[in-house]
């Protein structure tokens, strides 16, 4: 019984670090592509690790492709929900580039239908605590904007 409980956990575990491994591999060929610009090459994938994997920084990714329509038409609403779900999901490193994202390009401008100056500051400022540097940078920006909030910056 003891053998039979060692061996069902070993085999559990190689399949759990298989499964990683490949998901690992299927995000690093979606991103190499995605920084070679072949959009068309990474979008499938990076759908796809989100939907199969709920994978934040497929939804990361995906919310850049979205707003700025890399190789699809630009969709703010679709970015916008991709980043917000990924920022409030919390998770360390590059997903804190989602929270930026959503602060730089959605809340903080002026032209979205998201403008919110106040909550993209708040995110900025979450960011600076986790010492992200594009965080650090605007929130000191958006601090002097919200003194007088009757004239906003518009970086």
């Amino acid at each position: 019984m003891r053998y039979t409980f060692l061996i069902f956990f070993f085999i559990s575990t190689k399949i759990i670090t298989f499964s990683v491994n490949a998901q690992n591999k299927q995000l690093d060929y979606a991103i190499e592509n995605f920084d070679s610009k072949n959009y068309k090459v990474a979008l499938p994938i990076f759908h796809d690790l989100y939907q199969n994997e709920n994978n934040d920084y497929a939804k990361h990714y995906l919310g850049i492709i979205y707003f700025f329509g890399l190789g699809v038409d630009r969709d703010e609403e679709y970015a916008t929900a991709f980043w917000n779900d990924t920022y409030k999901n919390g998770n360390e490193g590059g997903i804190l580039d989602s929270g930026y994202m959503l602060a730089r390009y959605i809340l903080l401008n002026e032209k979205s239908k998201y403008f919110n100056i106040y909550e993209g500051a708040k995110i900025l400022e979450n960011l600076e605590l986790h010492n992200h540097p594009e965080g650090t940078f605007y929130n000191g920006v958006y601090y002097i904007s919200i003194e007088n909030p009757s004239d906003p910056i518009t970086l």
